[in-house]
């Protein structure tokens, strides 16, 4: 069985800030990550006996070692990794794969940080990993590759306005795929796949390069899509266990497409934009699984401030005087893989440009954060893929006719989330507590216990960007 590297790298929701755990979680078939048996993770002695292979559970390593946020000790909840190795197991159930995991990240910390010859150890603990596991694969005549790297990021270069985010990215990548390959023998890197943030800055500004840089970069680098349509932990900055694995879930979904099966991965993004009639823009798009639709369980962006965009299901549209153009009414049109936007005063003034879940309706300080809210980044249009993912389950839950909530016993039911689809579409889970929940209709069945299946909304969601332009 071929063994498949993967790194998790980044900032806080790659190390699982808020997903608190109650106890440790269930192996993942073909999944295993590095442990030191000695308890030291000396990043200069890769070649210690004590370094071995355990199967992957969650927490992926506890904080031991007096050295909070810093690697070792940088693991703080429920990572994506476990649903990520699980959504490949599952997705690769005819050839199977063994992937082997890291977690090399450090919340907060910016690119430059994280980089190669960075202030923090990131770098050089995923390298070490990277030594110690080709050895153990080498020792027991494995083919070892490193086939991903999981960069989970962008806050706070966001915050801090760098305008070469993208261009560190490339580097960041390359740096990698240099290194990598020189220790496992590999004639081609690991692509890199990332997810959008949409939480910073937090003043919400239309311009923010990072968000843009992280689906417009080179073509080993894979964006998986944002992260607006999640369900978030009561800060609005991370996310709970069930977003956890629903971003490990997509992350793992993104590298059985792009590297198993060999087709790049593309997300729900803009391809190209025309005008039909004076007053009518029509925005084709790369659909990943058509046809297109509007998520309306998500909240309706615009409606405090920005207003001309009230009726745009998060898309806006400025003109060359840089003022707000009205969007009268945004449609979906037949051929389910483009959108009209109709709109209204200030469309005379050309060219226009076009962007979509980049202007949120407040301007905030540190104190407070919007993602998944109405005020910050968001939007309604998705695809229709219809992935029920490996965190897919059967639970028994207490209903009562009429009533939209439901309780259930068993802990497992804080490993749910915000917006899981329930019974494949009957309904939508739109509150979620450790043994409770609230569904966004009332129970028609009769009151009692009853078995509900639930799994993740795993439909793609339209790329937050900006700077689409028309004459």
């Amino acid at each position: 069985m071929k063994w498949s590297g993967i790194i998790g790298i980044g900032q806080s929701l790659a190390v699982g800030y808020q997903g608190d755990l109650d106890e440790e979680t269930s192996p993942i078939p073909h999944a295993f990550k590095l442990v030191d048996l000695a308890d030291e993770y000396d990043i200069t002695k890769d070649e210690s006996d004590a370094l071995t292979l355990a199967p992957l559970t969650e927490p992926f390593r506890m904080r031991t070692h007096g050295t909070r946020d810093v690697y070792p000790d940088n693991v703080a909840g429920q990572t994506p990794h476990s649903a990520m190795a699980a959504q490949i197991t599952m997705l690769s159930r005819t050839s199977p794969l063994m992937t082997i995991h890291s977690c090399c990240a450090e919340g907060g910390k910016e690119i430059a940080a994280i980089k190669k010859g960075g202030s923090t150890n990131c770098y050089a603990a995923s390298i070490f990993e990277a030594k110690a596991i080709n050895r153990l694969a080498h020792h027991q005549k494995h083919n070892m590759s490193y086939d991903a790297l999981i960069l989970t990021h962008g806050e706070t270069d966001a915050v801090l306005n760098q305008e070469d985010y993208g261009k560190d990215l490339i580097k960041l990548h390359a740096d990698y795929c240099k290194d990598l390959m020189a220790i496992t023998g590999q004639s081609r890197g690991p692509i890199m796949i990332l997810s959008q943030q949409q939480t910073c800055p937090l003043a919400c500004d239309v311009d923010s390069k990072v968000i843009q840089d992280q689906w417009q970069v080179e073509e080993d680098i894979v964006c998986s899509g944002p992260k607006y349509q999640y369900g978030y932990a009561p800060t609005n900055l991370h996310l709970p266990v069930g977003g956890y694995n629903r971003l490990g879930e997509k992350y793992g979904q993104v590298f059985h497409e792009t590297v198993v099966e060999g087709r790049r991965f593309v997300p729900l993004s803009p391809s190209s934009i025309s005008r039909r009639g004076a007053m009518t823009l029509v925005i084709t798009f790369h659909v990943p699984s058509p046809p297109l639709l509007w998520d309306e369980h998500l909240p309706k962006p615009h409606q405090q401030h920005n207003t001309a965009w009230a009726d745009g299901h998060g898309f806006e549209v400025l003109n060359s005087q840089h003022m707000q153009v009205k969007i009268l009414h945004a449609a979906i049109e037949p051929d389910g893989e483009s959108v009209a936007l109709h709109l209204g005063a200030g469309h005379e003034a050309s060219p226009l440009r076009v962007g979509y879940a980049m202007t949120g309706d407040v301007d905030a300080g540190w104190s407070s954060f919007y993602g998944g809210c109405a005020e910050g980044r968001i939007g309604h249009l998705c695809d229709s893929d219809p992935l029920r993912g490996a965190f897919t389950e059967t639970l028994h839950c207490k209903m009562r006719h009429g009533s939209s909530e439901l309780a259930c016993d068993s802990r497992s039911f804080k490993r749910r989330a915000k917006y899981d689809v329930i019974n494949s579409g009957e309904a939508v889970l739109m509150e979620v507590g450790d043994k409770k929940g609230v569904m966004d209709r009332s129970w028609r069945g009769t009151t009692g216990e009853h078995a509900l299946t639930f799994h993740h909304n795993q439909r793609n969601f339209l790329v937050s960007f900006y700077g689409l332009s028309v004459e």
